[in-house]
C-alpha cells in the first residue's frame, strides 16, 4: 500500500534544504574560483604556503609537501581553466538556490536535470577510489533528485 504524497504547500521546507545546500555549493565553488584564479597572477607555490601557514597546519608534514608539488606542477592556464569552471558552475547553482527558494518549477527540473547529470560521475569516481565523502555526496544527491522527483509528481497529481 503507497500514500499518497500531499500537495506541496506554500511552505516546502524540503525545497528550501536543497536551496540552502546548492547555494553554499555556489559560495565554496566561488571561494575555489577567487582562489584559482589568484594563483593565475601570482607565485602559486608560495601564495598556497602563505594559506597553509594561516591555518596553521603543519608545512614539514608529508600532507602539505604533496600538496605544494602538485601546486608547483600546475600550469597557469589550469588554474585560469579550474577558476572559469568553478565560477560557471557557481552560477548554475545561484540560479538553482534562488529558483528554489522562490519555489519556481523551472528550478526544480533544473535541479533535476543537472544534480542527476553528476550521478554517473560521482559513480564513476567511486569504482576508482571509495571513500566516505564520494559515498556521502553520491546519496545527498541521489536524495535531491528522489525528492524533487517526488515533489514534481505531487505537484502535477494536485493539478
Amino acid at each position: 500500500m503507497t500514500t499518497a504524497t500531499p500537495a506541496p504547500g506554500p511552505k516546502d521546507r524540503g525545497l528550501y534544504v536543497i536551496a540552502a545546500f546548492k547555494l553554499t555549493g555556489m559560495l565554496l565553488l566561488s571561494t575555489v574560483g577567487l582562489g584559482a584564479m589568484h594563483l593565475v597572477d601570482a607565485d602559486a607555490v608560495a601564495t598556497v604556503s602563505g594559506w597553509i601557514d594561516a591555518v596553521g597546519a603543519d608545512v614539514k608534514g608529508d600532507f602539505v609537501r604533496e600538496v605544494l608539488a602538485k601546486v608547483a606542477g600546475i600550469p597557469r592556464q589550469r588554474f585560469e581553466e579550474v577558476g572559469f569552471g568553478a565560477f560557471a558552475y557557481a552560477a548554475i547553482l545561484l540560479v538553482q538556490g534562488i529558483g528554489l527558494l522562490r519555489q519556481q518549477r523551472w528550478a526544480e527540473w533544473l535541479t533535476v536535470v543537472v544534480t542527476s547529470s553528476f550521478v554517473p560521475l560521482e559513480c564513476w569516481e567511486l569504482a576508482k577510489g571509495f571513500t566516505l565523502p564520494k559515498v556521502a555526496l553520491l546519496v545527498v544527491n541521489l536524495t535531491i533528485v528522489w525528492y524533487l522527483v517526488r515533489h514534481l509528481r505531487a505537484r502535477q497529481a494536485a493539478r
